[in-house]
């Protein structure tokens, strides 16, 4: 595959950026804290290459899970092959040079996921939400998650950027027990009334330890149990975005 010239890129570490098949720019992002937004970035991006697809992840938050993670994949297992590349945008803290480089990202072929906060009152991130295509929202079906998401992340979105694809991913969902299936159901419609109006509900990802911290990682494919965790939610997302 062919490469664009690294100096284009120099914002992002310097690396070169591979060209790739139709451009998805998808941020991953929503007020809440603690929601899973960085692990379903990450499963996700694991998601898109086992079939076959092009990807390159973004890491956003000021926390930096994703590219602290990648640091420490890398040390403890530098031979191995990753199978997508990681950057930092807050490596960088002039807002000027992340508005010269979403355009060049903006021209490549293939899935751009971007690990974002919902924090939209950072200047440096408002040229991320104006770039984005598509946001997927991680949610629960709890008041308090679905109230601030409708109320207050998406209303601020909707300013910044009219035109974004939104789809809600309820993650985390615990619903084990059979007596809890008329709940969930219950739930479920819940927050199909509270978020239908401004985008798409897909299919919701079951609480698991198959998700648990010690699984995640950026270099290992999914697993049997965590695909077979992802696969509703995520082929959703994929049909939508494809």
């Amino acid at each position: 595959m062919k490469k664009i010239n690294s100096s284009s890129l120099s914002i992002l570490n310097g690396d070169k950026f591979t060209i790739m098949s139709k451009n998805h720019f998808v941020l991953f992002s929503n007020i809440k804290g603690g929601i899973g937004k960085s692990s379903l970035c990450t499963l996700f991006a694991h998601y898109l290459t086992a079939k076959g697809e092009d990807v390159a992840v973004i890491d956003a938050d000021i926390q930096r899970t994703i590219a602290r993670q990648r640091t420490r994949d890398k040390e403890s297992r530098p031979d191995d092959k990753l199978p997508w590349e990681v950057y930092s945008i807050f490596d960088y803290n002039d807002k000027g040079e992340i508005e010269k480089l979403l355009p060049v990202l903006k021209e490549q072929d293939g899935w751009i996921l971007v690990d974002c906060p919902g924090n939209m009152e950072v200047e440096r991130l408002i040229p991320v939400f104006q770039a984005a295509d598509s946001v997927v929202i991680p949610t629960t079906y709890g008041d308090n998650d679905l109230d601030a998401t409708v109320e207050l992340f998406v209303p601020v979105l909707r300013q910044i950027n009219e035109t974004a694809k939104l789809i809600f991913a309820p993650n985390r969902i615990n619903e084990s027990k059979a007596q809890f299936k008329e709940e969930a159901k219950r739930n479920r419609d819940k927050a199909w009334n509270k978020v239908h109006t401004y985008g798409s509900l897909v299919a919701r990802i079951k609480d698991s330890i198959v998700f648990d911290n010690s699984r995640f990682n950026t270099i290992d494919p999914l697993n049997h149990w965590q695909a077979n965790g992802v696969m509703h939610c995520f082929d959703e997302i994929y049909k939508e975005l494809k």
